[in-house]
Formats: C-alpha cells, structure tokens, sequence
C-alpha cells in the first residue's frame, strides 16, 4: 500500500543550463528595455546627467556626469525605481549609481528624419508571442521585436 512517486518528465540540458548560466543575449533585452524605461519615465534634466550602462543581476548600473550627481541620484532612488517599475519586460529591482563614461545619444537630423516608430508587432508574431506564458519574457521579446522592426524600417 505504498505511494508511488510520479515520475518528472526528463529535462533538456540545455534549459536547465541556461537557468543556471543566463544568456547575454537575455542580459542585453534586459538591457534595452531598461533604457526604453529610463527614456520614457525618467525627467529629461536627469537624462542628461545618467545614463544606464549595464545590468548586473536585477540591478542597473546607472552612470553620471559627477559624484554630486551620484548622491543627488542616491536620494532619490526609491523615487527613481518606482517610475521605472511602471514600464515591465526588464526585471531591474534596484539601481547603482557610479560617475563613468556617458554612453554617447545620437541626435541627427537625419536619424529623427529617418526615425518611423513601430508601435505593432506583425499579426503572426503576436500570435506567436500570445502563446508565452511568462509575462515578462513576452513583454521583452516583444519590445525586442519592436526594437528590430523599427531598426530595419529605418535602413530602407
């Protein structure tokens, strides 16, 4: 009258090693929707003076033009994780703050003129996207692909 234990499913090597060793290429969507928050939901006067660079683990490393700028960022961290949680797809639960090099920001006049913002994924693809469950990654891939297609829009 013993229990018998179900039997897990076998797992592919490869999943399993990737939740172990994240990909870069996961660190880099991370990444990329980290900067699409800070452009949307950080005040401009803060943009100028930091910039995200990196992210390490669930934090985004953030550098600034000074060390004062550093303390100011500091203070108002908490205020500055909330605007950047309303955005999702990037799972950045904390910021560091370091003075660095300013990623440089292009802005041309023929990159604004050849600029055509992509707002809707292709239908197939959102069909495709619908069947991934984690919100999260479907949130990322799907600004990815929004990234890519506005990328070649913009090389026609």
């Amino acid at each position: 009258m013993g229990f018998r234990r179900k039997r897990a499913q076998p797992a592919l090597l490869q999943g399993l090693v990737r939740q172990v060793y994240p990909d870069r290429r996961d660190r880099a969507l991370r990444l990329i929707a980290a900067i699409r928050a800070w452009d949307t939901r950080i005040l401009e006067r803060i943009r100028k003076v930091a910039r995200p660079v990196r992210v390490e683990g669930a934090t985004l490393v953030v550098h600034t033009t000074h060390s004062t700028w550093c303390q100011e960022l500091e203070a108002m961290k908490s205020d500055l994780l909330e605007a950047l949680l309303q955005e999702r797809g990037h799972g950045i639960r904390a910021l560091k703050f370091l003075v660095g090099p300013m990623p440089e920001i292009r802005v041309e006049e023929e990159v604004t003129r050849k600029h055509r913002a992509v707002t809707e994924l292709p239908p197939e693809l959102a069909r495709m996207l619908a069947s991934v469950e984690q919100d999260e990654l479907r949130e990322t891939v799907a600004q990815a692909a929004l990234a890519s297609l506005a990328a070649s829009e913009r090389n026609k």
